[in-house]
């Protein structure tokens, strides 16, 4: 969520990029996850199932998504 955060709301896609490649478990599982244990786990009511495989994809390196 921050690296998305420094994509989307801060305009700096080339730093949301170096920072997200540095994260070891990332949120690649989140393109093909339909349990959704993220959705509701906000206390805020950010809706996180919504937002991290877009930011996956976003995020990824476009050498990495071939």
């Amino acid at each position: 969520m921050r690296t998305r955060m420094y994509a989307v709301d801060y305009g700096d896609l080339r730093m949301a990029r170096d920072e997200y490649a540095t994260i070891a478990h990332n949120a690649e599982a989140c393109l093909s996850c339909s349990a959704k244990p993220c959705a509701g786990a906000c206390p805020h009511g950010i809706k996180i199932d919504a937002l991290t495989a877009p930011a996956h994809r976003l995020l990824i390196s476009r050498h990495d998504a071939s």
